[in-house]
């Protein structure tokens, strides 16, 4: 059975890509992002592993979001990279895992996924519920959810707590917050809380200073920890 060993998370920003194009991974703007995947690489390299599970936003090349399927799995051999204008850009091709992304593809009543982009967020709260209830009726359950687009999420924490599901006694759980967003757990965890107001405007802050030619400073984000209270969730129809 395979082992998942670990998690890699990125930026999807295209212009860490143009700045590798221009070579400006000493950049001072720049070093600390290169040096990150640097260690990253490292730790790859020392894990041996076998398979990636890459999972990524599509650019969006179309205005309407029903264009695009919410969920689309790979399965092939190998993956080459894709020209988004500029052409190709020079890195060697990715090989896949066919047999490994069928077998994913087997499993697709795990899969959450709304029929329309174009719901009000009562019916995709209702839409995640119904769901959620359905997926548990199937004869296998899986380990963990990845859930997309996240505004069903309220839905299926209302269908987990109907279902009586609780996370593992051992299981130490930290989850952040916005805090200009009203945030819905219905049990016990620690809540990282930030101002996404705050960091906003320190982007613009940096972003202002890299228009006028200097080099800011990378951004701490303040937070405060905070114990969440759990309250009851209903879904109405």
């Amino acid at each position: 059975m395979a082992r998942i060993i670990g998690g890699i998370g990125a930026s999807h920003t295209p212009t860490i890509g143009f700045a590798k194009d221009a070579r400006k991974q000493n950049d001072p703007a720049w070093a600390p992002i290169f040096e990150g995947f640097a260690k990253v690489r490292e730790w790859v390299r020392q894990q041996d592993i076998d398979v990636l599970f890459m999972i990524y936003n599509d650019h969006v090349t179309s205005f309407f979001f029903d264009h695009y399927s919410a969920f689309v799995l790979g399965v092939d051999d190998i993956y080459h990279p894709a020209d988004e204008g500029g052409g190709p850009r020079r890195v060697p091709p990715v090989r896949g895992h066919a047999a490994l992304a069928r077998h994913v593809a087997f499993r697709e009543a795990w899969c959450l996924k709304p029929q329309s982009w174009f719901r009000e967020q009562r019916q995709m709260e209702r839409y995640g519920y119904e769901q959620m209830l359905a997926l548990w009726q199937q004869p296998e359950h899986p380990e963990g959810l990845i859930v997309f687009p996240d505004n069903i999420v309220p839905g299926i924490l209302a269908a987990m707590q109907q279902l009586h599901l609780r996370a593992p006694d051992d299981l130490q759980l930290a989850l952040h917050k916005n805090r200009e967003v009203d945030y819905v757990c219905p049990f016990p965890a620690t809540l990282a809380v930030y101002s996404i107001a705050e960091v906003a405007a320190g982007y613009l802050a940096q972003l202002r200073m890299k228009l006028t030619g200097e080099s800011p400073a990378p951004l701490p984000v303040a937070y405060n920890l905070e114990e969440n209270v759990p309250y009851e969730i209903a879904v109405t129809s």
